[in-house]
């Protein structure tokens, strides 16, 4: 588990021009930390992405998607979102995941003090027995 995914905006880079496509730019967008394996899958289901915007890759602490040469910048606006949408995904996931965690924790203490209490109640069984009539 960690913080919210933040893009470096200062670290932001037009990488070079795509191969495949010269119409599209390559953009590289450094983040604050490598994200985990639960953001990487809100990321990669993110609610909407727009058409024009190439779906990003995600590599460590870097997001590489391809831009419009003429408006990068907007679709750089839509990938921010995206992550944006990601951490909300990933906060309201790890907070599942802690209360499953509780709930597990609970049922485990639940069952460890209800074997002691048989463990009591049949040690009593075996101590009335040992008793002379």
């Amino acid at each position: 588990m960690h913080g919210d995914v933040l893009p470096l905006k200062d670290k932001v880079k037009a990488a070079g021009i795509d191969p495949e496509a010269s119409g599209l730019v390559i953009v590289e967008i450094p983040l604050n930390l490598s994200p985990d394996l639960d953001w990487l899958q809100c990321f990669s289901f993110t609610a909407t992405w727009t058409p024009s915007v190439h779906l990003p890759r995600l590599s460590g602490s870097l997001i590489e998607f391809r831009a419009m040469k003429e408006r990068p910048e907007q679709d750089l606006e839509w990938v921010y979102k995206y992550i944006d949408q990601a951490n909300d995904c990933y906060r309201k996931r790890m907070k599942e995941k802690e209360e499953e965690g509780r709930r597990h924790e609970k049922i485990r203490i639940d069952g460890a003090e209800d074997l002691r209490g048989m463990t009591e109640r049949l040690r009593r069984v075996g101590k009335s027995e040992d008793k002379p009539a």
